[in-house]
């Protein structure tokens, strides 16, 4: 490949990840500029470039897209702003995102637009419209998971279990090798509206203070304290990213009983959380797998104190 080749893959790597600071940095957010806008101009941006200069080719424009996307990765590691898990998590994203902007550039070069003032100002407006995108997808909504299992015994002593509080034997591996947090015990402080509930993670614990108590059948609690909810794996350096603090949020909870027989009782365990990433729906996709992961350590476990 030729030196220019590479002079645009560096020029289009430091553009996006100028726009990778302002987003975080000054917008304060992890959303369509940094997974959807940055790696689509990692696939356009090299092609476009050096088709200022010389004729490139659909084989080049790919080869350019997914080289820059590769370093701007790795550099990710290697400059101490990501972990592995996280990247991985975001990968499809950006895959999908830079072959976008892959197919974009050919066309435009295939097209013979190759007016860089007009394309240039396309590009600015896009930054733009994508900030604009991040600040207006902001939400409050809360996100409810729920889990459900159904436990051989009497309600009454499926109750006095939840509340009692227990350690929670079987650890999740899984969540433990990728470095997300994950239970290990849990115990009401006291009982009735206002006792507290610890909730015990492999990075610190929540405090869960009880909104609604009505034995045997339901407790509510609102989140009061929480720890961050995964530590990054870099294997170059110690890091904390931004995104540990305040873009996953569990606001509250709650176990609901219900009879089914003498000895027969279903619990449900719901969570509602906010997660302040875009796109939602995509990680919606991977918190809603780690909540559902920590109920079913929960409930597992009641059920095994029930029954046993």
């Amino acid at each position: 490949m030729k030196k220019h080749f590479f002079l645009a893959i560096l020029y289009s790597i430091l553009i996006v990840y100028v726009l990778g600071y302002l987003s975080i940095e000054f917008f304060e957010n992890y959303g369509w500029t940094l997974f959807l806008l940055a790696p689509l101009l990692l696939g356009f941006l090299p092609s476009f470039i050096v088709s200022n200069r010389v004729t490139v080719t659909k084989k080049e424009s790919y080869m350019m897209g997914f080289i820059a996307l590769f370093i701007a990765c790795i550099a990710l590691l290697v400059l101490g702003i990501e972990g592995i898990v996280c990247i991985l998590m975001s990968l499809p994203l950006f895959i999908i995102s830079t072959l976008l902007g892959i197919v974009l550039v050919h066309r435009v070069n295939i097209r013979n637009i190759n007016n860089p003032k007009i394309i240039l100002a396309l590009i600015v407006g896009y930054i733009f419209a994508f900030f604009t995108l991040d600040y207006v997808n902001y939400t409050e909504d809360l996100i409810p998971v729920t889990s459900t299992i159904v436990i051989e015994n009497s309600i009454e002593k499926v109750w006095g279990n939840a509340i009692k509080g227990s350690q929670f034997s079987k650890p999740d591996l899984l969540l433990d090798k990728l470095g997300i947090a994950y239970p290990k015990s849990s115990q009401f402080k006291s009982e009735g509206i206002g006792a507290i509930r610890e909730y015990n993670f492999t990075t610190g614990s929540y405090l869960q203070a009880v909104s609604k108590w009505d034995p045997p059948y339901i407790v509510e609690f609102n989140t009061k304290e929480a720890p961050i909810h995964m530590t990054e794996n870099n294997p170059f350096w110690e890091i904390s990213p931004t995104h540990l603090f305040g873009y996953f949020v569990s606001i509250k909870g709650a176990v609901k009983l219900t009879e089914l027989s003498s000895k027969k009782t279903k619990v449900e365990n719901t969570t509602w959380y906010q997660v302040h990433m875009t796109p939602i729906p995509y990680w919606k996709l991977w918190s809603n797998g780690v909540v559902k992961r920590f109920q079913k350590a929960f409930l597992e476990n009641l059920k095994d104190d029930s029954e046993n």
